[in-house]
């Protein structure tokens, strides 16, 4: 499994300062009771990881899905956020939250592509003038 470093790196280079976490916030989420974590390797090497966690009221929210430039559109972004689902419903999980950049057309598709929806418009989210969509994902197994 990969050392905490490497995916702390691998999170820098997913997103530009600010909007990466930094070491302790990370750690904070690594730290939750709740916290999912997975790891996708290939050839020994992290290709991507996610984070997540369950809320007190048994809401879902990915923190981070980072997949390495050189992995992206393998599918590891796919199978991670498939796993995330997957054990939010083990969880009994009803609901996913997770934030985006509205300008990252790319993911907002992506996530539509499992049907999460635009919740809400998240003013400065990433800092002034950097607003997020919250989406949400109701969970029918749950």
């Amino acid at each position: 499994m990969a050392d905490f470093e490497t995916l702390y790196r691998l999170d820098q280079a997913c997103f530009e300062e600010g909007v990466a976490y930094t070491r302790e916030e990370l750690r904070q989420f690594l730290a939750l009771a709740t916290a999912q974590a997975i790891v996708a390797e290939i050839d020994g090497a992290v290709a991507g990881f996610g984070v997540g966690y369950v809320s007190v009221r048994q809401l879902g929210h990915v923190v981070t899905l980072d997949v390495a430039a050189e992995r992206r559109r393998e599918g590891v972004g796919r199978a991670l956020l498939e796993e995330l689902l997957r054990r939010f419903a083990a969880a009994s999980v009803r609901a996913v939250r997770l934030e985006v950049d509205v300008e990252n057309a790319s993911a907002i598709a992506f996530y539509e592509h499992f049907g999460f929806r635009r919740l809400r418009r998240l003013a400065d989210y990433y800092g002034p003038n950097r607003p997020a969509w919250e989406m949400g994902l109701a969970l029918r197994n749950a």
